[in-house]
């Protein structure tokens, strides 16, 4: 087997389990769940670029451009959003609703940006014949 499959295989498992360890932290407010989160992303993700040494040099470029910086807001409030519905529903007791409109959110995500990309590398192979 693959490294990556058994990544995949192991992510969607533990993907299944994490509304059941939502489920028995009910006593806990959904927001102080999603802080925890962000916190400890943000914990891990500083760790990796320190162990990188050679990650920091993006941060830079991007303080430098509105437009991105902007992207990475929306994206990270959309995010947030999402995160923080789906621990509500889960503890307010909509966990197999839950995960499929999760589940079907996912698909369509990566149908639509499989979608893009054939489309990209169908247009280079066009723009390359023409040439």
């Amino acid at each position: 087997m693959h490294k990556g499959v058994a990544y995949a295989v192991g992510a969607y498992a533990l993907w299944g389990l994490l509304p059941l360890y939502w489920r028995a932290l009910g006593s806990v407010p959904a927001l102080e769940i999603l802080a925890h989160r962000v916190v400890w992303a943000l914990i891990v993700a500083l760790l990796l670029l320190a162990y990188r040494r050679s990650g920091w040099g993006w941060l830079r470029e991007t303080l430098h451009r509105p437009r991105q910086l902007a992207a990475f807001a929306l994206s990270a409030l959309l995010l947030s959003a999402n995160w923080f519905l789906y621990i509500w529903a889960v503890h307010a007791g909509h966990v197999v609703e839950t995960s499929l409109g999760n589940f079907i959110w996912l698909a369509l995500a990566i149908y639509s940006v499989d979608g893009a990309v054939q489309s990209s590398r169908a247009a280079r192979a066009r723009a390359s014949a023409s040439a």
